[in-house]
């Protein structure tokens, strides 16, 4: 069997269990981590403020800021 041919059956495969026709053969899950405890763990941090980032908009104009804060 070749590469395309098993890619072809593994997507085959996705579609039927998100149809529901099939079901999966195993479930992975991950705890979502905990950021702020595991910086203050190891003494990172991050600045108060981040000064804002023009990003040109279609018209080229500095429309579009995004100002990194963290609150």
């Amino acid at each position: 069997m070749s590469i395309f041919d098993e890619l072809q059956s593994s997507l085959q495969e996705a579609v039927e269990i998100k149809q529901g026709k099939a079901q999966a053969s195993r479930i992975t899950r991950h705890d979502v981590a905990d950021v702020k405890a595991i910086r203050t763990k190891l003494n990172v941090y991050l600045p108060k403020r981040w000064e804002p980032v023009w990003t040109p908009s279609k018209a080229g104009k500095p429309s579009d800021v995004i100002n990194w804060t963290s609150s």
